[in-house]
């Protein structure tokens, strides 16, 4: 989608301003949704992040996003 390009686009710019001569790399870390379930509950997730704490609300979010967002590019989509 353009709008991510743009907004990695964006990302750079602000760290590129620092540094112009600062060396940029992006990746995809990846995991399953029952990791990412299971570490919304683990007690420093719960201590460190007040957001979470009503853990019913971050799992519904994190499920919905799955539904509706694809969270990882298909090998090849993005060349660097």
């Amino acid at each position: 989608m353009q709008s991510d390009w743009d907004y990695a686009a964006h990302m750079q710019n602000i760290f590129g301003q620092r540094n112009a001569d600062a060396a940029f790399y992006f990746a995809e870390f990846v995991t399953s949704q029952e990791i990412r379930l299971e570490r919304n509950a683990t007690e420093s997730c719960l201590l460190h992040n007040v957001s979470k704490r009503n853990i019913e609300e971050p799992n519904r979010r994190l499920l919905h996003n799955d539904a509706n967002h694809r969270c990882e590019n298909p090998d090849g989509e993005v060349s660097f």
